[in-house]
Protein backbone atom coordinates (compact mmCIF):
# COMPACT_ATOMS: atom_id res chain seq x y z
CA UNK A 1 0.00 0.00 0.00
CA UNK A 2 1.30 3.39 -1.00
CA UNK A 3 1.61 6.02 1.68
CA UNK A 4 1.15 9.59 0.58
CA UNK A 5 4.49 10.78 1.84
CA UNK A 6 4.61 14.52 2.32
CA UNK A 7 7.95 16.26 2.12
CA UNK A 8 6.70 19.80 2.06
CA UNK A 9 8.26 23.12 2.96
CA UNK A 10 6.58 26.48 2.93
CA UNK A 11 7.99 29.95 2.84
CA UNK A 12 7.70 31.95 6.00
CA UNK A 13 6.08 35.35 5.51
CA UNK A 14 9.00 37.66 6.18
CA UNK A 15 8.64 41.29 6.95
CA UNK A 16 9.92 43.86 4.45
CA UNK A 17 13.63 43.33 3.85
CA UNK A 18 14.40 46.50 1.92
CA UNK A 19 17.73 47.89 3.17
CA UNK A 20 17.36 51.12 5.10
CA UNK A 21 19.80 53.70 6.36
CA UNK A 22 20.69 53.17 9.99
CA UNK A 23 24.22 54.51 10.36
CA UNK A 24 24.85 56.23 13.70
CA UNK A 25 25.75 59.89 13.68
CA UNK A 26 29.10 59.43 15.41
CA UNK A 27 31.55 56.78 16.63
CA UNK A 28 34.13 56.88 19.39
CA UNK A 29 35.74 53.54 18.48
CA UNK A 30 37.31 52.97 15.05
CA UNK A 31 36.92 49.19 15.23
CA UNK A 32 33.20 49.46 15.85
CA UNK A 33 32.87 51.88 12.95
CA UNK A 34 34.83 49.48 10.71
CA UNK A 35 32.77 46.43 11.69
CA UNK A 36 29.50 48.31 11.25
CA UNK A 37 30.70 49.55 7.88
CA UNK A 38 31.40 46.01 6.73
CA UNK A 39 27.91 45.01 7.83
CA UNK A 40 26.33 47.88 5.93
CA UNK A 41 28.37 47.01 2.85
CA UNK A 42 27.24 43.37 2.93
CA UNK A 43 23.64 44.56 3.11
CA UNK A 44 24.04 46.89 0.16
CA UNK A 45 23.89 50.07 2.28
CA UNK A 46 26.90 51.60 0.60
CA UNK A 47 26.27 55.16 1.70
CA UNK A 48 26.07 54.08 5.34
CA UNK A 49 29.17 51.95 4.86
CA UNK A 50 31.03 54.95 3.50
CA UNK A 51 29.96 57.08 6.48
CA UNK A 52 31.10 54.42 8.97
CA UNK A 53 34.46 53.95 7.24
CA UNK A 54 35.05 57.71 7.20
CA UNK A 55 34.38 57.82 10.95
CA UNK A 56 36.93 55.03 11.39
CA UNK A 57 39.46 57.02 9.36
CA UNK A 58 38.91 60.13 11.45
CA UNK A 59 40.04 58.09 14.45
CA UNK A 60 42.76 56.08 12.62
CA UNK A 61 43.72 58.05 9.47
CA UNK A 62 46.79 55.92 8.69
CA UNK A 63 45.01 52.55 8.67
CA UNK A 64 45.38 51.08 5.14
CA UNK A 65 42.52 48.62 5.58
CA UNK A 66 40.10 51.46 6.33
CA UNK A 67 41.14 53.26 3.15
CA UNK A 68 40.67 50.06 1.18
CA UNK A 69 37.14 49.36 2.45
CA UNK A 70 36.23 53.00 1.91
CA UNK A 71 37.37 52.60 -1.69
CA UNK A 72 35.18 49.51 -2.04
CA UNK A 73 32.13 51.42 -0.73
CA UNK A 74 32.83 54.31 -3.11
CA UNK A 75 33.31 51.91 -6.04
CA UNK A 76 29.93 50.33 -5.26
CA UNK A 77 28.39 53.79 -5.59
CA UNK A 78 30.10 54.29 -9.01
CA UNK A 79 32.28 57.05 -7.58
CA UNK A 80 35.33 55.75 -9.34
CA UNK A 81 37.61 58.77 -8.96
CA UNK A 82 37.13 58.86 -5.18
CA UNK A 83 37.53 55.06 -5.04
CA UNK A 84 40.82 55.29 -6.95
CA UNK A 85 42.12 57.86 -4.47
CA UNK A 86 41.20 55.62 -1.53
CA UNK A 87 42.81 52.55 -3.09
CA UNK A 88 45.96 54.49 -3.90
CA UNK A 89 46.20 55.74 -0.32
CA UNK A 90 45.88 52.17 0.99
CA UNK A 91 48.74 51.02 -1.23
CA UNK A 92 50.90 53.97 -0.15
CA UNK A 93 50.40 53.10 3.52
CA UNK A 94 50.96 49.35 2.95
CA UNK A 95 52.87 48.57 -0.26
CA UNK A 96 52.54 44.83 0.29
CA UNK A 97 48.75 44.98 0.88
CA UNK A 98 47.34 42.98 -2.05
CA UNK A 99 43.60 43.70 -1.81
CA UNK A 100 43.62 47.41 -2.79
CA UNK A 101 46.08 46.74 -5.62
CA UNK A 102 43.81 44.02 -7.00
CA UNK A 103 40.74 46.24 -6.67
CA UNK A 104 42.54 49.14 -8.31
CA UNK A 105 43.88 46.97 -11.11
CA UNK A 106 40.42 45.62 -11.95
CA UNK A 107 38.84 49.07 -11.77
CA UNK A 108 41.43 50.67 -14.04
CA UNK A 109 40.60 48.12 -16.73
CA UNK A 110 36.83 47.85 -16.25
CA UNK A 111 36.21 51.58 -15.88
CA UNK A 112 39.11 53.30 -17.61
CA UNK A 113 40.07 50.63 -20.12
CA UNK A 114 43.70 51.14 -19.09
CA UNK A 115 45.15 47.69 -19.76
CA UNK A 116 48.87 48.56 -19.30
CA UNK A 117 48.44 50.11 -15.85
CA UNK A 118 45.98 47.41 -14.79
CA UNK A 119 48.30 44.58 -15.85
CA UNK A 120 51.29 46.23 -14.19
CA UNK A 121 49.44 46.57 -10.88
CA UNK A 122 48.24 42.98 -10.89
CA UNK A 123 51.71 41.66 -11.79
CA UNK A 124 53.11 43.68 -8.88
CA UNK A 125 50.69 41.86 -6.57
CA UNK A 126 52.00 38.50 -7.75
CA UNK A 127 55.55 39.62 -7.04
CA UNK A 128 54.76 40.07 -3.33
CA UNK A 129 51.94 37.49 -3.08
CA UNK A 130 52.51 34.80 -5.71
CA UNK A 131 49.91 32.56 -4.04
CA UNK A 132 47.08 35.08 -4.71
CA UNK A 133 44.61 33.24 -6.93
CA UNK A 134 42.40 36.33 -7.00
CA UNK A 135 45.15 38.50 -8.49
CA UNK A 136 46.16 35.78 -10.96
CA UNK A 137 42.54 35.27 -12.03
CA UNK A 138 41.98 39.00 -12.54
CA UNK A 139 45.19 39.14 -14.56
CA UNK A 140 44.06 36.16 -16.63
CA UNK A 141 40.68 37.77 -17.38
CA UNK A 142 42.31 40.95 -18.70
CA UNK A 143 44.86 39.01 -20.76
CA UNK A 144 42.08 36.88 -22.19
CA UNK A 145 40.05 39.95 -23.17
CA UNK A 146 43.14 41.44 -24.75
CA UNK A 147 43.70 38.27 -26.78
CA UNK A 148 46.93 37.35 -25.01
CA UNK A 149 47.55 33.60 -24.78
CA UNK A 150 49.36 34.13 -21.47
CA UNK A 151 45.87 33.91 -19.97
CA UNK A 152 46.06 30.13 -20.36
CA UNK A 153 49.19 30.08 -18.22
CA UNK A 154 47.45 32.12 -15.52
CA UNK A 155 44.40 29.87 -15.36
CA UNK A 156 46.49 26.70 -15.57
CA UNK A 157 48.58 27.82 -12.60
CA UNK A 158 45.44 28.41 -10.54
CA UNK A 159 44.05 25.06 -11.67
CA UNK A 160 47.21 23.37 -10.40
CA UNK A 161 47.63 25.32 -7.17
CA UNK A 162 43.94 25.83 -6.27
CA UNK A 163 41.91 23.14 -8.09
CA UNK A 164 38.75 24.13 -6.21
CA UNK A 165 38.80 27.62 -7.74
CA UNK A 166 35.96 26.97 -10.17
CA UNK A 167 35.96 30.25 -12.17
CA UNK A 168 39.56 29.67 -13.23
CA UNK A 169 38.70 26.19 -14.50
CA UNK A 170 35.81 27.67 -16.47
CA UNK A 171 37.92 30.40 -18.04
CA UNK A 172 40.67 27.90 -18.87
CA UNK A 173 38.10 25.83 -20.73
CA UNK A 174 36.86 28.89 -22.59
CA UNK A 175 40.41 29.75 -23.61
CA UNK A 176 40.84 26.26 -25.03
CA UNK A 177 37.53 26.65 -26.89
CA UNK A 178 38.73 29.91 -28.41
CA UNK A 179 41.90 28.15 -29.51
CA UNK A 180 39.92 25.29 -31.08
CA UNK A 181 41.24 22.72 -28.58
CA UNK A 182 37.90 21.02 -27.90
CA UNK A 183 39.24 18.00 -26.00
CA UNK A 184 41.24 20.16 -23.59
CA UNK A 185 38.24 22.47 -23.23
CA UNK A 186 36.04 19.54 -22.33
CA UNK A 187 38.40 18.32 -19.59
CA UNK A 188 38.75 21.77 -18.04
CA UNK A 189 35.03 22.50 -18.15
CA UNK A 190 34.12 19.09 -16.70
CA UNK A 191 36.40 19.89 -13.77
CA UNK A 192 34.79 23.32 -13.46
CA UNK A 193 31.33 21.71 -13.38
CA UNK A 194 32.45 19.33 -10.61
CA UNK A 195 33.87 22.19 -8.56
CA UNK A 196 30.98 24.60 -9.23
CA UNK A 197 27.93 22.37 -9.87
CA UNK A 198 25.45 25.24 -9.56
CA UNK A 199 27.20 27.68 -11.88
CA UNK A 200 25.66 27.61 -15.39
CA UNK A 201 28.80 28.90 -17.12
CA UNK A 202 30.78 25.60 -17.19
CA UNK A 203 27.75 23.81 -18.63
CA UNK A 204 27.32 26.40 -21.37
CA UNK A 205 30.99 25.94 -22.29
CA UNK A 206 30.66 22.16 -22.12
CA UNK A 207 27.73 22.23 -24.51
CA UNK A 208 29.88 24.13 -27.01
CA UNK A 209 32.81 21.74 -26.62
CA UNK A 210 30.58 18.68 -27.01
CA UNK A 211 28.91 20.09 -30.14
CA UNK A 212 32.32 20.55 -31.70
CA UNK A 213 33.24 16.98 -30.75
CA UNK A 214 30.12 15.67 -32.46
CA UNK A 215 28.34 14.61 -29.24
CA UNK A 216 25.09 16.45 -29.94
CA UNK A 217 22.89 14.60 -27.42
CA UNK A 218 25.32 15.26 -24.55
CA UNK A 219 25.70 18.86 -25.72
CA UNK A 220 21.93 19.34 -25.57
CA UNK A 221 21.82 17.94 -22.01
CA UNK A 222 24.50 20.38 -20.91
CA UNK A 223 22.61 23.26 -22.51
CA UNK A 224 19.41 22.24 -20.72
CA UNK A 225 21.35 21.95 -17.46
CA UNK A 226 22.70 25.48 -17.85
CA UNK A 227 19.19 26.80 -18.56
CA UNK A 228 17.86 25.09 -15.43
CA UNK A 229 20.64 26.57 -13.29
CA UNK A 230 19.95 30.03 -14.70
CA UNK A 231 16.29 29.60 -13.81
CA UNK A 232 17.22 28.54 -10.29
CA UNK A 233 19.55 31.51 -9.92
CA UNK A 234 16.76 33.87 -10.92
CA UNK A 235 14.38 32.41 -8.34
CA UNK A 236 17.02 32.32 -5.62
CA UNK A 237 18.18 35.91 -6.17
CA UNK A 238 15.55 37.67 -4.00
CA UNK A 239 16.13 35.21 -1.15
CA UNK A 240 19.90 35.62 -1.37
CA UNK A 241 19.37 39.39 -1.31
CA UNK A 242 17.14 39.05 1.76
CA UNK A 243 19.87 37.12 3.60
CA UNK A 244 22.49 39.63 2.54
CA UNK A 245 20.37 42.55 3.72
CA UNK A 246 19.21 40.82 6.91
CA UNK A 247 21.98 38.40 7.89
CA UNK A 248 20.68 37.98 11.45
CA UNK A 249 17.06 37.32 10.47
CA UNK A 250 16.23 33.63 10.92
CA UNK A 251 13.21 33.54 8.56
CA UNK A 252 15.34 34.92 5.73
CA UNK A 253 17.76 32.01 6.10
CA UNK A 254 14.88 29.56 6.39
CA UNK A 255 13.24 30.83 3.19
CA UNK A 256 16.53 30.55 1.32
CA UNK A 257 16.91 26.99 2.65
CA UNK A 258 13.39 26.09 1.47
CA UNK A 259 14.24 27.24 -2.04
CA UNK A 260 17.52 25.37 -2.07
CA UNK A 261 15.65 22.22 -1.03
CA UNK A 262 13.08 22.69 -3.80
CA UNK A 263 15.92 22.54 -6.30
CA UNK A 264 17.45 19.45 -4.68
CA UNK A 265 20.36 21.45 -3.25
CA UNK A 266 20.07 19.81 0.14
CA UNK A 267 23.52 20.59 1.49
CA UNK A 268 22.94 24.30 0.95
CA UNK A 269 19.45 23.99 2.43
CA UNK A 270 20.84 22.33 5.54
CA UNK A 271 23.39 25.12 6.02
CA UNK A 272 20.62 27.73 5.91
CA UNK A 273 18.34 25.86 8.33
CA UNK A 274 21.22 25.43 10.78
CA UNK A 275 22.06 29.12 10.49
CA UNK A 276 18.43 29.99 11.23
CA UNK A 277 18.60 27.80 14.35
CA UNK A 278 21.84 29.45 15.45
CA UNK A 279 20.08 32.78 15.30
CA UNK A 280 16.81 31.54 16.82
CA UNK A 281 17.06 28.11 18.51
CA UNK A 282 13.29 27.91 19.06
CA UNK A 283 12.42 28.61 15.44
CA UNK A 284 9.99 25.82 14.60
CA UNK A 285 10.07 26.18 10.83
CA UNK A 286 13.82 25.54 10.77
CA UNK A 287 13.45 22.44 12.98
CA UNK A 288 10.79 21.24 10.52
CA UNK A 289 13.12 21.88 7.60
CA UNK A 290 15.84 19.82 9.25
CA UNK A 291 13.34 17.04 9.90
CA UNK A 292 12.42 16.88 6.22
CA UNK A 293 16.08 16.71 5.21
CA UNK A 294 16.77 13.93 7.72
CA UNK A 295 13.68 12.04 6.60
CA UNK A 296 14.67 12.07 2.94
CA UNK A 297 18.07 10.64 3.99
CA UNK A 298 16.28 7.90 5.98
CA UNK A 299 17.70 9.20 9.26
CA UNK A 300 14.35 8.58 10.87
CA UNK A 301 15.30 9.03 14.52
CA UNK A 302 16.88 12.41 13.85
CA UNK A 303 13.88 13.36 11.73
CA UNK A 304 11.54 12.39 14.56
CA UNK A 305 13.52 14.47 17.04
CA UNK A 306 13.48 17.48 14.73
CA UNK A 307 9.72 17.28 14.16
CA UNK A 308 9.10 16.96 17.89
CA UNK A 309 11.18 20.10 18.47
CA UNK A 310 9.24 21.82 15.72
CA UNK A 311 5.80 21.13 17.19
CA UNK A 312 7.04 21.86 20.71
CA UNK A 313 8.00 25.37 19.62
CA UNK A 314 5.13 25.90 17.15
CA UNK A 315 2.14 23.58 17.51
CA UNK A 316 0.54 24.91 14.29
CA UNK A 317 3.12 23.30 11.97
CA UNK A 318 0.85 20.90 10.10
CA UNK A 319 3.65 19.42 7.98
CA UNK A 320 5.55 18.36 11.09
CA UNK A 321 2.45 16.72 12.56
CA UNK A 322 1.79 14.91 9.28
CA UNK A 323 5.36 13.68 8.90
CA UNK A 324 5.45 12.60 12.55
CA UNK A 325 2.40 10.51 11.73
CA UNK A 326 4.23 8.86 8.85
CA UNK A 327 7.18 8.01 11.09
CA UNK A 328 4.95 6.62 13.84
CA UNK A 329 3.00 4.64 11.24
CA UNK A 330 6.19 3.10 9.91
CA UNK A 331 7.19 2.09 13.44
CA UNK A 332 3.82 0.47 14.08
CA UNK A 333 2.72 3.12 16.60
CA UNK A 334 -0.71 3.39 15.00
CA UNK A 335 -2.52 5.33 17.72
CA UNK A 336 0.23 7.96 17.81
CA UNK A 337 0.16 8.13 14.03
CA UNK A 338 -3.60 8.69 14.09
CA UNK A 339 -3.27 11.52 16.62
CA UNK A 340 -0.60 13.23 14.51
CA UNK A 341 -2.62 12.97 11.29
CA UNK A 342 -5.73 14.29 13.04
CA UNK A 343 -3.76 17.28 14.27
CA UNK A 344 -2.37 17.93 10.78
CA UNK A 345 -5.88 17.91 9.30
CA UNK A 346 -7.12 20.19 12.05
CA UNK A 347 -4.31 22.65 11.36
CA UNK A 348 -4.79 22.54 7.55
CA UNK A 349 -8.27 21.28 6.68
CA UNK A 350 -7.85 21.99 2.94
CA UNK A 351 -4.80 19.78 2.29
CA UNK A 352 -5.88 16.63 0.47
CA UNK A 353 -2.76 14.59 1.17
CA UNK A 354 -3.19 15.05 4.93
CA UNK A 355 -6.67 13.53 4.67
CA UNK A 356 -5.26 10.67 2.63
CA UNK A 357 -2.74 9.84 5.33
CA UNK A 358 -5.43 10.12 7.98
CA UNK A 359 -7.65 7.78 5.97
CA UNK A 360 -4.84 5.22 5.75
CA UNK A 361 -4.41 5.49 9.50
CA UNK A 362 -8.11 4.78 10.09
CA UNK A 363 -7.81 1.79 7.72
CA UNK A 364 -4.82 0.44 9.67
CA UNK A 365 -6.93 0.59 12.85
CA UNK A 366 -9.92 -1.06 11.06
CA UNK A 367 -12.05 2.04 11.55
CA UNK A 368 -13.56 1.57 8.12
CA UNK A 369 -16.44 4.03 8.22
CA UNK A 370 -14.12 6.85 9.24
CA UNK A 371 -11.57 5.71 6.69
CA UNK A 372 -14.10 5.91 3.84
CA UNK A 373 -15.38 9.36 4.86
CA UNK A 374 -11.83 10.70 5.16
CA UNK A 375 -10.65 9.27 1.85
CA UNK A 376 -13.68 10.71 0.06
CA UNK A 377 -12.83 14.10 1.56
CA UNK A 378 -9.28 13.80 0.18
CA UNK A 379 -10.70 13.09 -3.29
CA UNK A 380 -13.08 16.05 -3.04
CA UNK A 381 -10.10 18.30 -2.35
CA UNK A 382 -7.93 16.78 -5.11
CA UNK A 383 -9.52 14.26 -7.51
CA UNK A 384 -6.18 13.77 -9.32
CA UNK A 385 -4.50 11.87 -6.45
CA UNK A 386 -4.34 8.34 -7.88
CA UNK A 387 -2.89 6.99 -4.66
CA UNK A 388 -6.05 8.06 -2.83
CA UNK A 389 -8.24 6.19 -5.33
CA UNK A 390 -6.05 3.14 -4.72
CA UNK A 391 -6.57 3.65 -0.99
CA UNK A 392 -10.36 3.91 -1.44
CA UNK A 393 -10.23 0.54 -3.17
CA UNK A 394 -8.38 -0.89 -0.18
CA UNK A 395 -11.09 0.42 2.15
CA UNK A 396 -13.81 -1.19 0.04
CA UNK A 397 -11.90 -4.47 -0.09
CA UNK A 398 -11.44 -4.53 3.69
CA UNK A 399 -15.20 -3.94 4.04
CA UNK A 400 -15.76 -7.05 1.91
CA UNK A 401 -16.93 -5.08 -1.14
CA UNK A 402 -14.50 -6.79 -3.50
CA UNK A 403 -16.39 -6.03 -6.74
CA UNK A 404 -16.56 -2.31 -5.92
CA UNK A 405 -12.87 -2.35 -4.91
CA UNK A 406 -11.98 -3.95 -8.25
CA UNK A 407 -13.92 -1.30 -10.17
CA UNK A 408 -11.99 1.45 -8.39
CA UNK A 409 -8.61 -0.19 -8.94
CA UNK A 410 -9.34 -0.87 -12.62
CA UNK A 411 -10.29 2.79 -13.12
CA UNK A 412 -6.75 3.86 -12.28
CA UNK A 413 -4.80 4.35 -15.56
CA UNK A 414 -2.44 1.39 -15.98
CA UNK A 415 0.41 3.53 -17.29
CA UNK A 416 0.15 5.79 -14.25
CA UNK A 417 0.05 3.11 -11.58
CA UNK A 418 0.95 4.65 -8.23
CA UNK A 419 1.69 1.33 -6.58
CA UNK A 420 3.66 -1.66 -7.83
CA UNK A 421 1.19 -3.87 -5.98
CA UNK A 422 -1.84 -2.48 -7.78
CA UNK A 423 -1.88 -5.08 -10.57
CA UNK A 424 -1.44 -7.84 -8.04
CA UNK A 425 -4.47 -6.57 -6.10
CA UNK A 426 -6.50 -6.49 -9.31
CA UNK A 427 -5.55 -10.11 -10.13
CA UNK A 428 -6.35 -11.27 -6.59
CA UNK A 429 -9.77 -9.57 -6.64
CA UNK A 430 -10.62 -11.08 -10.02
CA UNK A 431 -9.65 -14.56 -8.82
CA UNK A 432 -11.78 -14.12 -5.71
CA UNK A 433 -14.81 -13.06 -7.73
CA UNK A 434 -14.30 -15.89 -10.23
CA UNK A 435 -14.13 -18.35 -7.32
CA UNK A 436 -17.46 -17.09 -6.04
CA UNK A 437 -19.07 -17.71 -9.45
CA UNK A 438 -17.93 -21.33 -9.68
Amino acid sequence: MLLVFIVLMRLYACTDTTPRSSAPARYTDDRTAHEDGLGYHRRGLYGDAEAAFRFALELEPENPQYHYVLGAALHAQSRYGDAETAFHRATELAPDYAAPRIALGKMLYDVRGDAPRSLALLRSVLEVAPESSEARFALGKILQREGDTEAVEMYSTISHEAPEYGPAQTQLGMCYLQAGESDSARLALEQAARVSPYDPKPFIGLSQALWRLGESAAAQRMLEKSSELERQAEQLRPHLDAVRQNPHHAPAHYNLGVNYARFGRYRQARAQFLRALELEPSYGHAHQGMGILYQRRNEEQRALESYLKAVATDSTLAVSHNNLGLLYQKRGKLEKALQSFETAVRMEPETASFYANLGKSYLDLDQLAQAEITVHRALELDPTLLGVRDLLGDVRAQKGEVRRALEIWESIPADRSVDGQLQQKIRTAREELEGEQR
